[in-house]
């Protein structure tokens, strides 16, 4: 068996080879500057090539990092396995004659037809991702501090490294964030109008939430700029994806930053969709994308199922339970009375809104007294239920910015009371509910909004409804 270089014009020899051969596992190669390939031949057949190019997961030319692509045309596995083998070892030496940074470990991404067959050359297998450490040389500098010793992150590895940072605690605290943006991403469908019921299932491993809306982009055409799933689960951004909008919801206020941060902090995130192409899954994990995007068949109605096991090296044995989540989605129920929200296979009832989350603020205490205000001013939206119990029973409020509870209050807290007047009983309880686009907070744990406008909307839609109410509740005026 023989090694050679490839050059470019023999790739279109092997493609054609390769096609008529029907094989089950194909990967065509593509020709790009930097990129090395090698073939395998017996005679003057081929039997096998092996691309290599200098470039990350997310496409960025690396040195440290090498996307291996290859195909073999052996007619029985035995050929197949020797014929890689070949391959490999022809790569691995061109590999360390082009590396620039030997100090690096090499890390190849494979696809998962190949990887039984690397692991056994020195490989450690990482799901769809081969490692391999070459020799190390010692650091020049006297302290062991040089600027080769520099290791720049990427996203996932940022990510990785400092977790609290993204989701506040790496406990049960951190878990129930990371659920709360998979919910959010849900409510932000529900607000497009796109989607009308959640569901979440927790189990002893992680929690799977889905929903009916669209489903992430599987063929784009030119000039779309749409986010791709592995876009959206791999990278950082700040574009509108399913939901077709800007304006996204953060329960408890909190920015965990993305599907891609849990994806980073995530064992495994298996995503089913339901598109009108067919039905796709497509598996991630620690910020990678484990799989290629694969076509199950066609779709099942539609919507989107994502299935996430949280990383045991980041959270340890920490696990969610129904009693803590079905709290804040009873909120959730209340807030979006149009969305259909499950848990455990159980509905959780959003009656009227925020009527009923107002009279579960009350408890037993009955209501002297039930004003309701909902509209628009410079485009915050307003929602607000006020009521009044006894006046021995102190007052208590629930302020909502996007969904996300202000624990503080801030503007929309000071509108409410401007546009109350200030001269009414004692007594009062109000749930708040309002809706902007740049939200901002006082203070990183975004417990009150500091938004001016959202006090005079709050205010202005609150007042608006007040006379009508004093008409009907006359007792409610203090003297």
């Amino acid at each position: 068996m023989n090694t050679a270089p490839l050059r470019p014009h023999e790739l279109g020899a092997v493609r054609t080879h390769v096609s008529a051969a029907h094989l089950p596992h194909r990967h065509l190669l593509d020709v790009q500057r930097g990129a090395i390939h090698y073939v395998a031949s017996e005679g003057d057949a081929p039997i096998g090539v092996i691309s290599a190019f200098p470039v990350d997961e997310r496409g960025r030319l690396s040195s440290d990092h090498w996307r291996i692509w290859g195909l073999a045309v052996a007619p029985s596995h035995t050929d197949r396995t020797a014929a890689v083998a070949a391959l490999l070892a022809a790569t691995l030496r061109a590999l360390r004659a082009h590396e620039r940074s030997s100090h690096a470990p090499l890390t190849l991404t494979a696809p998962d037809e190949l990887s039984e067959e690397l692991t056994p050359h020195g490989f450690t297998l990482e799901h769809t991702v081969l490692k391999r450490e070459l020799p190390a040389e010692p650091c020049p500098a006297d302290d062991g501090y040089c600027p080769r010793c520099v290791r720049v992150l990427d996203f996932a590895q940022a990510v990785r490294k400092r977790p609290a940072m993204y989701l506040g605690a790496v406990d049960a605290r951190g878990l129930a964030a990371g659920l709360k943006e998979l919910v959010g991403n849900v409510i932000d469908l529900h607000l497009a109008g796109s989607a009308t019921r959640l569901s979440v299932a927790l189990d002893a491993d992680g929690w799977t939430v889905s929903d009916d809306g669209p489903a992430f982009p599987i063929r784009r055409e030119p000039g779309d700029t749409s986010l791709s799933l592995t876009q959206v689960m791999t990278a950082p951004h700040f574009q509108a994806t399913r939901d077709g909008r800007a304006l996204h919801t953060h329960i408890d206020g909190l920015s965990v930053g993305g599907l891609c941060a849990l994806n980073a902090l995530s064992a495994t995130l298996t995503v089913t969709m339901d598109a009108p192409e067919g039905r796709f899954t497509q598996r991630f994990g620690r910020g990678r994308p484990l799989s290629f995007l694969k076509r199950l068949g066609p779709p099942m109605g539609r919507g989107t199922t994502l299935q996430l096991r949280p990383d045991p090296e980041i959270f340890g044995t920490a696990r969610l339970t129904a009693d803590d989540t079905r709290a804040w989605l009873q909120d959730v129920a209340w807030l979006n009375p149009g969305l259909e929200v499950w848990l455990q296979g159980r509905r959780l009832r959003g009656g009227d809104g925020l009527p009923d989350m107002l009279k579960a603020l009350a408890g037993d205490a009955p209501l002297r007294g039930l004003l309701l205000a909902a509209g628009e001013l410079d485009g915050i939206r307003v929602r607000a239920a006020v009521g009044w119990v006894h006046p021995s029973l102190s007052g208590k409020s629930r302020i909502f910015a996007n969904q996300g509870e202000l624990t503080e209050g801030g503007t929309p807290a000071l509108g409410l009371a401007r546009g109350l007047l200030g001269s009414l009983a004692g007594g009062r309880l109000a749930v708040v509910d309002v809706l902007l686009t740049s939200p901002r907070y006082v203070g990183p744990t975004r417990g009150a909004l500091s938004n001016p406008a959202a006090a005079e909307a709050v205010a202005a839609v609150v007042g608006a409804a007040l006379p009508g109410f004093l008409e009907t509740h006359p007792e409610l005026v203090e003297a």
